[in-house]
């Protein structure tokens, strides 16, 4: 056989074996051209301050489709409202599985919310990916092997940190907290009840609320009756930044804590009043956008050049605008490495071995990792306190 011919029988021995080593595997919502995924937000009710958050992945996103999608296929982000409604959000969920048969759903806000389609995502194998809940719940993979948690710090952590840091500055801290009477506040005050043990501090008492109450101003009123010299507030940013005002409003001056939920000074602290809500403790897991030493980095320059070309209305300071990003890239972050694989199997089993994170507005030395018997994504804390304009950190990274 002349060289010719059998370079020629090895070109044809390559085409024919070809396929066979590059065929790609595709589950619903996956094709040759396009991945949907699903997601469910709260565009309109009572936490629709929480909206920026789907839209910023939107943008995320829509760049990365306009330089030509994740391996060559463009990304079809389909979010439904749900109204801050766990009713509403088991029926878009539905909606999404069986009838637009997206591949898997990806960072839906709220803890009632997600516990009301963990169930039935993981009866029907749907990757339940990235949510914007910070409970430890969602690190269960012996019940829930197809929840994987986000990048939203564990409320139960949160609480522990606050309440180890009160007895810090006061040992014999009498505490007060109001809490979302949801899974949310319910594990803030775990945290709150772990952090105390064994110390001199005390809770003096804890009121609940809900999402839907038209003011949390009663609780506070007994709150303060109890004379706590300490007040912890949980829950969604309306609900803290009334607590915040009828506190002042009252003369009642304790050291005072919030959620990261609420964190965001747009939605929370000034609606409250910037000035009475000087000093107040907090947490974070993300980098402050409107610090400038953080603005002449390249990971800010290019989080600007996605809000300029694709969310312009976007407030780049809002901490869920960030989160929104951030959470945005680890999306396209398991989308990659699953490469032509886009099996619901494969894209749940890239989720949980995530070795590094890429979340590029993360604040340095926050621990971020999954594995197969820890779906914990964010594991470390670092706490803040306002200054009247934005936080400083102080401390060290808490971690679990």
């Amino acid at each position: 056989m002349t060289i010719k011919n059998t370079l020629g029988a090895l070109a044809m021995l390559a085409m024919a074996a070809s396929p066979a080593l590059a065929q790609a595997q595709y589950g619903p919502g996956a094709s040759d051209t396009e991945i949907r995924i699903g997601n469910t937000m709260p565009y309109s009710g009572p936490a629709s301050v929480f909206a920026v958050n789907g839209r910023m992945i939107a943008a995320v996103i829509a760049r990365a489709n306009a330089e030509g999608g994740i391996n060559g296929r463009q990304i079809n982000f389909i979010s439904y409202d749900d109204a801050y409604n766990p009713a509403r959000t088991m029926e878009q969920t539905r909606r999404l599985v069986e009838r637009d048969e997206v591949l898997f759903i990806a960072a839906p806000v709220g803890s009632a919310h997600n516990i009301a389609i963990q169930r039935y995502l993981n009866q029907r194998e749907v990757p339940h990916l990235l949510l914007l809940a910070g409970g430890t719940r969602w690190n269960d993979p012996q019940t829930y092997p197809w929840t994987v948690s986000g990048l939203l710090s564990p409320y139960g952590l949160e609480g522990y940190a606050f309440a180890q840091n009160a007895v810090a500055e006061n040992p014999t801290a009498s505490i007060a907290v109001l809490y979302q009477n949801d899974d949310l506040g319910r594990e803030y005050l775990h945290g709150v009840e772990r952090g105390i043990e064994g110390t001199g501090a005390t809770i003096a008492s804890a009121l609940s609320f809900e999402v839907v109450d038209p003011s949390v101003d009663g609780q506070i009123v007994s709150l303060q009756a109890t004379g706590a010299d300490t007040l912890m507030l949980f829950g969604v940013p309306r609900a803290v930044a009334q607590a915040i005002r009828k506190a002042a409003d009252l003369g009642w001056t304790p050291a005072r804590y919030m959620g990261s939920v609420a964190s965001v000074i747009q939605t929370s602290l000034v609606p409250a009043g910037v000035e009475i809500s000087t000093g107040i403790i907090t947490s974070a897991t993300q980098q402050d956008a409107s610090d400038e030493a953080f603005q002449q980095t390249q990971a800010y320059r290019d989080y600007m050049d996605t809000i300029e070309g694709y969310y312009p209305d976007a407030e780049p300071t809002n901490g869920s605008v960030i989160s929104g990003y951030n959470t945005g890239h680890v999306l396209l972050q398991i989308l990659r490495e699953a490469g032509d694989t886009l099996t619901r199997q494969n894209i749940l089993d890239v989720a949980r071995n995530l070795s590094t994170v890429d979340a590029p507005l993360m604040l340095p030395g926050i621990p971020l990792a999954t594995s197969p018997d820890n779906y914990q994504m964010i594991r470390g804390i670092q706490l803040e306190r306002f200054n009247g304009q934005s936080y400083d950190l102080f401390g060290d990274v808490v971690e679990f």
